[in-house]
């Protein structure tokens, strides 16, 4: 009889590096063919299936339980990298903008969209400064670094101590941003209004266990009487920001 847990356990290693090939633009991109994509994938996993640890699977639930625990972090990984190309790309849509060029249009090799032709450049040069700077071995060294990090768990849940990892590597930031509502209202208006009260929204995320660390004014208008999805008259909707850390 044929024993396939060698090669379901090989196959749990395919899921976060895929994600990581699949997405991030270094690796991935729509100008990459499928097969190198998965090719890469492969043997990134066979050269790392000896210095990874995995448990052993038990049952169908506990596959689909691990499956989906090493796609968010496989996901959540990709993301990180794929903001630092995304930033450039705004930059030179927002520069190209302001000089007129949001007319001329050509279409992204990375990402397969019609963009301005400086939001092309820049992204296309951040790109070509990863690979000139070896960052794209870093990326590696950092996958590897994950499955320390945040190993394959047996039961696959996502825990607590899962929380921690993943806001370790991350650096335990969040920003939020929102349509600031009156005092008292809390939530009650989010469906009615689209806003929130402020003091409600920081009150749940300190009691998750982050602290405030900074506050944005930039959106601010204490002018508006937060009583109505668009104000009256019409002006600027009264925004916060929030940024909060996780301590370590």
């Amino acid at each position: 009889m044929i024993d396939f847990a060698p090669l379901i356990v090989f196959g749990v290693l395919l899921v976060r590096i895929g994600m990581v090939v699949a997405l991030t633009p270094v690796f991935g991109g729509t100008w990459a063919p499928a097969q190198i994509k998965v090719g890469l994938t492969v043997v990134l996993a066979a050269m790392l299936a000896p210095l990874v640890p995995l448990p052993a699977i038990e049952n169908p639930a506990a596959l689909a339980a691990i499956v989906a625990h090493e796609s968010v972090i496989g996901l959540a990984l990709s993301m990180g990298i794929r903001v630092l190309v995304a930033a450039a790309e705004l930059g030179g849509y927002l520069v190209g903008f302001q000089v007129g060029f949001s007319y001329a249009g050509i279409v992204d090799p990375q990402s397969g969209v019609r963009n301005n032709v400086l939001a092309v450049l820049y992204s296309s040069l951040a790109l070509l400064a990863v690979f000139g700077a070896n960052l794209h071995h870093q990326m590696l060294r950092l996958l590897v670094a994950t499955y320390d990090a945040v190993p394959v768990a047996a039961h696959g849940g996502v825990n607590q101590s899962l929380v921690e990892s993943v806001m370790r590597l991350t650096g335990g930031i969040f920003v939020v941003a929102d349509h600031a509502g009156r005092p008292g209202t809390g939530i009650s208006e989010s469906d009615t209004l689209h806003r929130i009260e402020e003091s409600f929204l920081r009150g749940e995320v300190e009691a998750a266990g982050f602290k405030l660390a900074e506050e944005g004014k930039f959106l601010r208008n204490p002018g508006d009487p937060r009583d109505r999805n668009t104000p009256e008259p019409p002006q600027p909707k009264d925004e916060f920001v929030l940024k909060f850390v996780k301590p370590r």
